[in-house]
Protein backbone atom coordinates (compact mmCIF):
# COMPACT_ATOMS: atom_id res chain seq x y z
CA UNK A 1 0.00 0.00 0.00
CA UNK A 2 1.29 3.41 -1.03
CA UNK A 3 -0.76 5.23 1.60
CA UNK A 4 1.43 2.71 4.37
CA UNK A 5 4.71 3.94 2.75
CA UNK A 6 4.68 7.45 2.32
CA UNK A 7 2.61 8.68 5.62
CA UNK A 8 5.08 9.30 8.23
CA UNK A 9 6.83 11.25 5.90
CA UNK A 10 3.63 13.29 4.84
CA UNK A 11 3.43 13.89 8.67
CA UNK A 12 6.82 15.30 8.70
CA UNK A 13 6.59 17.60 5.71
CA UNK A 14 3.22 18.56 7.91
CA UNK A 15 5.11 19.62 10.70
CA UNK A 16 7.49 20.79 9.55
CA UNK A 17 5.04 23.91 7.97
CA UNK A 18 3.50 23.83 11.80
CA UNK A 19 7.59 24.51 12.82
CA UNK A 20 7.35 27.13 10.13
CA UNK A 21 4.40 28.71 11.53
CA UNK A 22 5.16 29.18 15.04
CA UNK A 23 8.39 30.74 13.85
CA UNK A 24 6.82 33.30 12.22
CA UNK A 25 4.47 33.88 15.04
CA UNK A 26 7.35 33.95 17.13
CA UNK A 27 9.42 35.64 14.85
CA UNK A 28 6.18 38.75 14.98
CA UNK A 29 5.92 38.19 18.80
CA UNK A 30 9.58 39.24 18.86
CA UNK A 31 10.24 42.12 16.16
CA UNK A 32 7.07 43.76 18.40
CA UNK A 33 9.23 44.15 21.22
CA UNK A 34 11.95 46.18 18.99
CA UNK A 35 12.11 49.72 18.41
CA UNK A 36 10.16 50.66 15.38
CA UNK A 37 11.82 50.35 12.16
CA UNK A 38 11.01 49.51 8.56
CA UNK A 39 10.94 45.45 7.69
CA UNK A 40 13.43 44.61 5.24
CA UNK A 41 12.61 42.66 2.28
CA UNK A 42 9.23 42.54 2.62
CA UNK A 43 7.61 41.34 -0.91
CA UNK A 44 4.21 41.39 0.09
CA UNK A 45 4.56 45.49 0.88
CA UNK A 46 2.21 47.04 -1.59
CA UNK A 47 0.85 44.65 -3.23
CA UNK A 48 -2.74 43.40 -3.99
CA UNK A 49 -4.66 41.52 -1.32
CA UNK A 50 -6.44 38.58 -1.65
CA UNK A 51 -7.60 36.96 1.44
CA UNK A 52 -8.54 33.40 -0.51
CA UNK A 53 -4.79 33.08 -1.81
CA UNK A 54 -3.86 34.47 1.71
CA UNK A 55 -5.33 31.50 3.60
CA UNK A 56 -5.18 29.20 0.76
CA UNK A 57 -2.16 27.23 2.93
CA UNK A 58 -3.77 26.93 5.82
CA UNK A 59 -7.47 25.84 4.68
CA UNK A 60 -5.39 23.32 2.94
CA UNK A 61 -3.76 22.10 6.57
CA UNK A 62 -7.21 22.16 8.11
CA UNK A 63 -8.70 20.12 5.95
CA UNK A 64 -5.65 17.72 5.62
CA UNK A 65 -6.10 17.26 9.52
CA UNK A 66 -9.81 16.50 8.80
CA UNK A 67 -9.04 14.20 5.81
CA UNK A 68 -6.07 12.60 7.34
CA UNK A 69 -7.70 10.58 10.01
CA UNK A 70 -10.19 9.31 7.56
CA UNK A 71 -7.23 8.14 5.41
CA UNK A 72 -5.49 6.39 8.41
CA UNK A 73 -8.79 4.98 8.97
CA UNK A 74 -9.44 3.46 6.18
CA UNK A 75 -6.49 2.51 4.51
CA UNK A 76 -4.65 1.79 8.24
CA UNK A 77 -7.41 1.04 10.27
CA UNK A 78 -5.97 2.78 13.02
CA UNK A 79 -7.29 5.74 14.65
CA UNK A 80 -5.54 9.02 14.99
CA UNK A 81 -6.44 12.04 15.93
CA UNK A 82 -4.28 15.20 15.84
CA UNK A 83 -3.92 17.06 19.08
CA UNK A 84 -6.26 20.08 19.89
CA UNK A 85 -3.52 23.09 19.64
CA UNK A 86 -2.31 21.85 16.46
CA UNK A 87 -5.74 22.84 15.34
CA UNK A 88 -5.49 25.87 17.08
CA UNK A 89 -2.54 27.15 16.09
CA UNK A 90 -3.74 26.53 12.40
CA UNK A 91 -6.39 28.73 13.04
CA UNK A 92 -4.69 30.91 14.91
CA UNK A 93 -1.79 31.12 11.95
CA UNK A 94 -4.64 31.92 9.29
CA UNK A 95 -5.92 35.00 11.68
CA UNK A 96 -2.67 36.00 11.70
CA UNK A 97 -2.36 36.34 8.07
CA UNK A 98 -6.35 37.66 7.80
CA UNK A 99 -5.33 40.62 10.23
CA UNK A 100 -2.38 41.40 8.82
CA UNK A 101 -3.74 41.32 5.18
CA UNK A 102 -0.89 39.17 3.84
CA UNK A 103 1.51 42.02 4.98
CA UNK A 104 0.61 44.35 1.79
CA UNK A 105 0.38 47.18 4.26
CA UNK A 106 3.34 45.95 6.85
CA UNK A 107 6.03 48.00 6.00
CA UNK A 108 7.63 48.72 10.01
CA UNK A 109 7.36 46.18 12.83
CA UNK A 110 4.82 48.30 14.21
CA UNK A 111 2.43 47.94 11.75
CA UNK A 112 2.39 43.55 12.59
CA UNK A 113 -0.67 43.04 14.46
CA UNK A 114 -0.50 39.78 16.47
CA UNK A 115 -4.31 37.41 17.13
CA UNK A 116 -5.09 37.76 21.05
CA UNK A 117 -4.35 34.40 21.56
CA UNK A 118 -0.71 34.68 20.81
CA UNK A 119 1.60 34.61 24.02
CA UNK A 120 3.75 37.45 24.27
CA UNK A 121 5.67 37.08 27.38
CA UNK A 122 8.66 35.13 26.09
CA UNK A 123 8.79 37.45 22.80
CA UNK A 124 12.43 38.53 23.69
CA UNK A 125 13.49 34.77 24.27
CA UNK A 126 11.70 33.96 20.60
CA UNK A 127 14.88 35.53 18.36
CA UNK A 128 17.25 32.94 19.95
CA UNK A 129 14.90 30.21 20.14
CA UNK A 130 14.14 30.35 16.70
CA UNK A 131 17.84 30.59 15.69
CA UNK A 132 18.92 27.24 17.44
CA UNK A 133 16.29 25.66 15.41
CA UNK A 134 17.28 26.96 12.05
CA UNK A 135 20.48 25.67 12.96
CA UNK A 136 19.18 22.58 12.89
CA UNK A 137 17.68 23.16 9.65
CA UNK A 138 14.31 21.01 10.88
CA UNK A 139 11.58 23.54 11.65
CA UNK A 140 9.20 21.06 13.70
CA UNK A 141 11.65 21.57 16.14
CA UNK A 142 10.08 24.70 16.70
CA UNK A 143 6.80 22.70 18.08
CA UNK A 144 8.32 22.48 21.38
CA UNK A 145 7.68 26.32 21.63
CA UNK A 146 3.99 25.58 20.91
CA UNK A 147 2.81 26.21 24.43
CA UNK A 148 4.80 29.32 24.71
CA UNK A 149 3.08 30.75 21.72
CA UNK A 150 -0.25 30.06 22.06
Amino acid sequence: MKFMQYYKKILEIFNNNLGFYIGCLMWAAYIKTQPEQKILSNHCFGAEYNEEANISDTQFMLQFTELFVKDMKYFLGQNYSFDENIIKLLKVYEEFLVINKGFVESENNSDIKLPSAVKTENALEFKTQIEEVLKTEDLSKLLEYLPTII
